[in-house]
């Protein structure tokens, strides 16, 4: 069995919180577009839309649409950011001494060409991202990773310690060979 030299895994705390404040954003964006219409807009029209419809029958008062409204896309939202985040849980990436394992696929290091992060400075987290050749998928992105900037550091002096062993290996075997393909004339 293989040694792993390093496990990474992304940050669900900060995934969910970063989540949270995205639609928290939004939230108060729509909240003062409607506090803006509302001073510019006469909402009047709503009650002749609402008396109209208790002719026939049908009763309808602010709270009897508003509290179902806000339960609901309360309960969106947190499914929403359940289902972003379930995938995101699942995420680990275990770095053995010759490979990249990330879910279901191996990614020998040979293959990686090049390592970038960014950083996001509200809640100290950021993604590496890892740019591939020789594989069916050209790069993968590790998201919400702590201490980005050190982790792909980090990263990066594996892979090429890795690479530098790989070499000279590579070239020692090319020597021997060539000193053994001449004995043999």
């Amino acid at each position: 069995m293989e040694s792993v030299l390093a496990e990474l895994r992304p940050n669900i705390k900060k995934a969910v919180l970063s989540k949270l404040l995205i639609v928290l954003t939004y939230a108060l964006i729509i909240v003062g577009i409607i506090f803006l219409l509302s001073l510019f807009i006469d909402f009047g029209v709503f009650k002749v839309v609402g008396s109209t419809l208790s002719e026939f029958g049908f009763q309808l008062n602010a709270s009897a649409i508003v509290v179902p409204a806000v339960l609901f896309g309360v309960l969106g939202i947190l499914a929403f950011i359940f289902v972003q985040n379930f995938n995101l849980g699942n995420a680990n990436y275990i770095f053995y001494k010759d490979k990249l394992k990330s879910g279901a696929f191996d990614i020998p290091y040979n293959n990686i060409v090049k390592i970038t992060f960014e950083k996001k400075p509200i809640l100290n987290t950021g993604d590496i991202t890892i740019d591939l050749t020789g594989m069916e998928k050209q790069s993968i992105t590790l998201h919400f990773i702590d201490e980005t900037e050190k982790t792909a550091s980090h990263i990066l002096n594996l892979i090429n310690n890795y690479k530098a062993n790989y070499y000279t290996q590579k070239s020692e075997e090319y020597k021997y060979d060539k000193i053994l393909n001449r004995e043999a004339f």
